[in-house]
């Protein structure tokens, strides 16, 4: 288990009994603390069924062609020359926020995501038969939050003036984030029970956000009175914004380790991924 700044890794042990003609499966996870560098969302990224079933806990076995991003280690021989795709091509995402212009506000908004999620080709070495790679495109994270929010409200808060003031509140947000993994990996089959492998992807980040506060003051009519004498309209203005767009290229690399008992109910496996190595990344504000 390595516990080093700027670097995360999971350990997962996965035991299979056969108890009374009744399957029973035993999985332990043991995480290590949450770091700097630990990835967003990590273990709600499934791209197959086999990790979508377990949660993405699949470092100790059954990773499937996933075994790319989960544990390197675990491409499998038996999956060789065979092209891989799942996709979620909607997915939901309901946001709720409390109070964005004050006390006793509210807002929400379903937004519908369309995305490509993995692309994965494995295959083996024709004079090594222990090594077998595997190249897989996969989105790890797609976000899309997006609020526009009007407030308005009739007041008196100039006392002079005869009559109610209107004052509005208007904010519009906007965050969207990709992140994109090209990349492949190998995996060497040591003997029958140990196995390990190293994986790289170049990631492709994408951010645009930008947000705006406006408010407003108004007079309800053309003239006001003030104690019977008319004055002419007026309001008062003020908004805030800000807007930021940039990308990021960087390197990822993962090692991995797996075991596997003689009677396979016993799996073992222990993922590191490495630092984030920046490449190269623009940004406008």
């Amino acid at each position: 288990m390595c516990n080093l700044v700027n670097m995360n890794s999971r350990l997962s042990i996965i035991y299979r009994s056969h108890l009374s003609a009744k399957p029973l499966m035993f999985v332990i996870c043991l995480n290590t603390i949450v770091l700097n560098a630990q990835s967003d969302h990590y273990w709600s990224q499934n791209f197959n069924t086999e990790s979508s079933l377990v949660a993405g806990a699949v470092v100790g076995g059954n990773a499937g062609p996933s075994a790319v991003f989960y544990n390197p280690a675990l491409i499998d021989e038996e999956n060789a020359h065979r092209l891989s795709f799942s996709a979620n091509l909607i997915s939901g995402q309901y946001l709720n926020f409390k109070n964005p212009a004050g006390e006793g506000t509210k807002t929400d908004r379903f937004n519908l995501v369309f995305q490509p999620k993995f692309l994965s080709y494995t295959g083996s070495a024709a004079k090594y038969k222990k090594i077998t790679y595997e190249f897989a495109i996969l989105t790890t994270i797609k976000k899309d939050y997006r609020i526009d929010y009007f407030y308005e409200n009739r007041l008196d808060i100039i006392k002079r003036l005869d009559g109610t003031e209107t004052y509005t509140g208007r904010i519009i947000f906007k965050d969207k984030y990709n992140d994109l993994y090209f990349g492949g990996g190998l995996s060497w089959k040591l003997n029958d029970l140990f196995s390990m492998g190293f994986s790289g992807f170049l990631s492709v980040k994408t951010l645009e956000y930008n947000s705006l506060l406006g408010m407003q003051a108004m007079q309800d009519s053309s003239i006001v009175y003030s104690d019977g004498i008319p004055e002419p309209y007026y309001s008062a203005v003020n908004s805030y914004s800000e807007w930021v767009k940039y990308w990021d290229l960087s390197i990822i690399l993962k090692v991995g380790f797996h075991y596997i008992s003689k009677n396979k109910r016993l799996g073992i496996g222990l993922k590191v991924s490495l630092p984030n190595l920046h490449i190269y990344g623009e940004g406008r504000v």
